[in-house]
């Protein structure tokens, strides 16, 4: 799983986007990597605004940072955007994977290796 951590304020996660729309969509069926964006946007409706106007077509998770803390302390989140590779396993093969821009495909291809 490639995990995108993002919000909509971040100018550096919006401009991912595209780029990690195009993996999503190299990868859509190639059934060893799913994608997912997480958004930790605290006003939920500017998250539900966004996916209107860019349309993903991949998964896509709102979470509650206020209610759901430990999430960025299990996946190492310190800032955004943020790019997670989890393998096979359900183990964190890479918790600081490359923008899509700089080089998140080869960072996906070392671990389907």
């Amino acid at each position: 799983m490639v995990m995108d951590v993002w919000a909509t304020w971040c100018r550096p996660c919006l401009e991912a986007l595209p780029h990690f729309a195009k993996l999503a969509k190299q990868y859509q069926n190639d059934s060893r990597i799913q994608f997912v964006s997480v958004s930790v946007d605290e006003d939920k409706s500017k998250w539900l605004a966004k996916l209107q106007e860019e349309k993903p077509t991949w998964q896509q998770v709102w979470l509650d940072e206020k209610a759901n803390p430990q999430f960025s302390m299990s996946y190492q989140v310190s800032s955004i955007p943020r790019f997670i590779i989890i393998d096979a396993e359900g183990k964190i093969a890479n918790p600081e994977a490359r923008t899509p821009q700089e080089g998140l495909d080869a960072d996906i291809k070392a671990v389907l290796k």
